[in-house]
């Protein structure tokens, strides 16, 4: 930690450890950015500007528990370990108590392991018992990135009073799943990983530039743009239209959740989770934005969500379990 000039105004800024480390596999991609007021000081000046250079001390800016406001995972299906205020969460989805203890004797920290109705004591087999549920556990982490957001106190324009509130029309669905529905006896097969397609032939993102089938060709003032040589598309049928969307999603059961009251912008930040409550893990799935479409007429966005395995050449094969469609 070290001191900012004083004599002028400067914006400091810090990667965290996951910018670390995709900076360091040349992937990071700064799209949005925000600024935060969170560690300003303000002085009052009747005539509303300082009349001398800035004499306070101020300290740069440093990592802390907010900068990760999104529960991540990583191209392998796992978690990328996050912290709440009350929970750790690892990459296999397991849930800790934040508080851990260091045990001087074994030189190590002591951490509790939370399931569904009890405390796993992490060095032994001794169960303690808890009054909370896990899904309320699990609620709080899945929630907490929203309380991330209003701690890093971000500096905006004034909100419409217009839309200050956000409601939905219902608070939860349900899908009833049984050994004939939503897939049918008939048509539930069983496949080794190793033999399933890997994610970068899969359908699901065959409208993504990096995993379409382009073979290479000649530069076109060289026999026309002719292919190079004899290449087949192993990659799965193209999904190109919203009418091919369509077609995967037919007979599948749907529901709807209108938003009743939103920002005129209609921001919205979605995070889905698979929560397994007598196991005590919270994994977060992974989404592929699909891309937007116009549906005679109607602008639909398309993410499918899913999970991805890894097989024994170390390719993930991926597992579309829902489709979300946001829609005007």
């Amino acid at each position: 930690m070290g001191f900012l000039n004083n004599k002028e105004r400067i914006v400091d800024t810090l990667l965290t450890q996951i910018g670390r480390e995709n900076i360091s596999k040349g992937s990071l991609g700064i799209k949005y950015f925000a600024f935060t007021d969170k560690g300003a000081m303000y002085l009052h000046e009747e005539s509303g500007a300082r009349k001398s250079d800035f004499l306070e001390i101020g300290f740069e800016a440093n990592n802390s528990n907010n900068d990760l406001m999104f529960f991540t995972s990583d191209d392998r299906g796992k978690n990328i370990r996050y912290n709440t205020f009350n929970y750790v969460i690892n990459e296999d989805g397991v849930v800790y108590n934040a508080i851990e203890e260091y045990d001087s004797k074994n030189q190590r920290f002591r951490a509790t392991i939370i399931t569904g109705s009890n405390v796993l004591n992490g060095f032994g087999n001794e169960i303690l018992t808890t009054q909370s549920g896990f899904s309320s556990i699990a609620g709080e982490i899945a929630s907490s990135s929203f309380k991330k957001f209003e701690n890093k106190k971000f500096i905006s324009h004034k909100q419409n009073p217009d839309f200050l509130n956000f409601s939905v029309n219902k608070n939860s669905v349900s899908f009833s799943i049984s050994d004939n529905f939503p897939i049918k006896n008939d048509d539930i097969k069983e496949i080794e990983l190793n033999a399933a397609e890997p994610l970068f032939f899969d359908q699901y993102v065959s409208n993504i530039d990096m995993f379409k089938f382009m073979p290479p060709v000649f530069p076109e003032q060289y026999e026309n743009g002719k292919t190079v040589g004899n290449y087949t598309d192993l990659n799965q049928k193209n999904i190109e239209s919203f009418d091919d969307i369509k077609k995967v999603l037919k007979e599948k059961p749907v529901r709807k959740i209108s938003i009743d009251q939103t920002s005129f912008d209609s921001n919205l930040l979605l995070q889905v989770f698979e929560v397994t409550e007598h196991e005590g893990k919270v994994i977060k799935l992974d989404t592929i934005d699909f891309g937007e479409f116009n549906d005679n007429g109607v602008f639909k966005k398309v993410i499918f969500v899913g999970k991805n395995f890894i097989d024994d050449y170390n390719y993930p094969t991926y597992l579309n379990l829902f489709t979300i469609i946001l829609e005007e």
